[in-house]
């Protein structure tokens, strides 16, 4: 779209209110939207400054015209910009036209030009998609000569229902080298072949040294559209961490070196890992060797890649003994850690901690480790049943309530007590029984105005008629009472003791006369009108009666109120004239 073209149909003269234009250049409806945007240092609406603007749509694109007095300043801005399209007045009939003339569904300018920008998106995806395909066709080799038959021995041991994972690698020029991934699977059905199908593949340089930012195969994205590319970041593309090795290596430029290593951790972790660290870590092939693969398993899942280097040399000065251990057991790196921790560790719990997958489960173990004996404090949580995340956590818990108790938890009649659960639910009575006296006085320092005007608000509250009775709270200790028993929130909020500590609204108890101590209804009022009333649950069973009764009770409430705010202002009134005579004898 030529900009002169445009250029001829910005109006001489702008209007506060948008107007809008169709016109046509070329074969291209052109629809435009030109009005006085105000703005400021910070945004639209400073009066003292303003901006013409001409803002162009056609089918394939858009564009904005800002006017100035130094000329026109083009820029690819969408409508929504400078909110042209929410100050037209009534409808617009050019907009519509040229919706039916582009054979658009869209409801607005600024979801028309979403649509034009999803199409150049798309557009720029397939260009790639194109490109990479065109790079897959020229680059990809064939497969090896009996890699079916070789692939199906390599799942012959699967179950009905059991899949595999598979990596091979292929040069396909000078220090490049393609990485392609299989799924094996047994389907289910008796008599049914193995099935083969390659997931995606990826590209590398040099075996570890640069590899590709993106994997390609068939995927589905968020909205189930089907590309052939993704970045490896993307969530929404999970790939196995775990491969077996296509050991082609024959026709291929792998050292010795990596060939060994990757046959000794085939199926353990991703090939690709191992060469990257390989490559960075040269070292990592006499640990490989020496039998760590499941501490190199961990180092490839990235769950401790920031401690690679200090691993490698860690391990390489092991001593033989702990060598011989993590070795027998294929202890994983959390396992090397505890028994780094925990010399004394037996075999029958280092197989057992070899043996977890979650970073969370060991982390807690080396906790207790680093409270008590790790092999007692294991066997007792153990009992006879599992290790449990959950009794783990209990545990730690039992021996942090304990040394808040007091108990030294070192001593083994605190640590291998057997009645640990017991004790765990006990200190934590005990705790709690603590934790309520702490704030039972806090809160008795807090509202003891309540205690202090109870004589004060039995004059105004208290009232007894037809069969029902007003109790009147004398302390906060009544009103969380009368929360538990109600089951409401009164007493489980400071809310309400604060408000009537502050003499703002009261909390009363009504009551039948002839069990007053038996909770009916739980009122708040602030001494002119009810503010609430409730019973159990916060229902209103009788409410038509309890709402008469309150009626009534009112009316005395609000004679007593204003009767004792009477005699009490009268009573300052006597003091200030105290004090004043007396400041002027002295």
């Amino acid at each position: 779209m030529r900009k002169s073209e445009l250029k001829k149909h910005i109006p001489e003269s702008f209007r506060k209110d948008p107007v809008s234009e169709l016109f046509k250049v070329g074969r291209d409806n052109v629809y435009m939207l030109a009005g006085i945007e105000k703005f400021g240092p910070y945004g639209v609406g400073t009066a003292n400054h303003t901006r013409k603007i001409a803002h162009f749509t056609w089918g394939k694109d858009y564009i904005t015209a800002v006017v100035q007095q130094e000329g026109i300043i083009w820029s690819h801005t969408l409508a929504e910009t400078y909110g042209l399209e929410n100050r037209t007045k009534g409808k617009d009939s050019a907009f519509a036209k040229f919706l039916r003339r582009e054979k658009s569904r869209a409801w607005g300018i600024c979801d028309f030009e979403d649509h034009i920008n999803a199409k150049k998106r798309r557009k720029a995806e397939d260009r790639k998609q194109k490109r990479i395909d065109d790079f897959m066709a020229a680059n990809t080799p064939q497969l090896p000569n009996g890699f079916t038959q070789r692939i199906r021995e390599m799942g012959k041991d699967l179950k009905p229902g059991e899949n595999m994972n598979v990596k091979m690698f292929q040069k396909i020029r000078d220090g490049a080298v393609i990485e392609r991934m299989f799924e094996i699977y047994r389907p289910e059905e008796e008599g049914q072949r193995i099935r083969i199908s390659e997931l995606c593949r990826a590209f590398t340089a040099n075996y570890g040294e640069l590899w590709s930012d993106w994997y390609y195969g068939e995927y589905y994205d968020r909205i189930g559209r089907r590309q052939k590319f993704w970045p490896k970041k993307q969530s929404m593309a999970p790939l196995p961490k775990r491969y077996s090795v296509y050991d082609n290596f024959d026709t291929e430029d792998l050292t010795r070196q990596q060939e060994s290593c990757l046959r000794i951790m085939s199926g353990q972790a991703d090939p690709s890992c191992v060469l990257k660290l390989l490559y960075k870590f040269p070292e990592l092939e006499a640990v490989i060797k020496s039998g760590w693969t499941h501490i190199v398993a961990d180092l490839c899942e990235g769950k401790y890649e920031g401690c690679a280097a200090d691993t490698i040399r860690q391990l390489e000065r092991m001593p033989r003994t702990t060598q011989s251990r993590l070795c027998r057991t294929n202890a994983g790196w959390g396992a090397w850690k505890i028994l780094e921790e925990n010399p004394k560790l037996s075999d029958r719990w280092l197989n057992e901690i070899s043996r977890w997958k979650l970073p969370y489960k060991i982390n807690t173990a080396r906790r207790i480790g680093s409270m008590v004996n790790l092999n007692h404090a294991l066997t007792l949580i153990a009992g006879s049943g599992n290790l449990t995340q959950n009794r783990m956590d209990k545990y730690i818990d039992y021996l942090r309530m304990a040394e808040e108790s007091g108990r030294n938890i070192h001593d083994e009649l605190i640590y291998r007590d057997k009645r640990w659960e017991e004790r765990h639910d006990a200190y934590l009575g005990e705790i709690n029984i603590k934790k309520n006296k702490k704030l039972e006085k806090e809160r008795e320092k807090k509202f003891g105005a309540i205690t202090e005007d109870y004589e004060r608000n039995k004059r105004i509250f208290a009232w007894q008629q037809d069969g029902a009775c007003m109790v009147i709270p004398k302390s906060f200790r009544d009103i969380v009472t009368e929360g538990r028993k109600q089951h409401h929130c009164v007493g489980a909020s400071d809310r309400y003791m604060a408000s009537m500590a502050g003499r703002q609204t009261w909390i009363i108890f009504l009551r039948h006369t002839e069990d007053p101590e038996k909770p009916w209804y739980t009122i708040e009022t602030d001494g002119k009108k009810i503010l609430q009333f409730y019973a159990a649950y916060d229902r209103q069973p009788e409410k038509d009666k309890v709402s008469a009764i309150l009626r009534e009770w009112m009316k005395s409430v609000r004679k007593n109120l204003e009767k004792v705010l009477k005699e009490e202002a009268a009573k300052e009134r006597e003091k200030s004239g105290k004090e004043g005579i007396l400041q002027a004898a002295g």
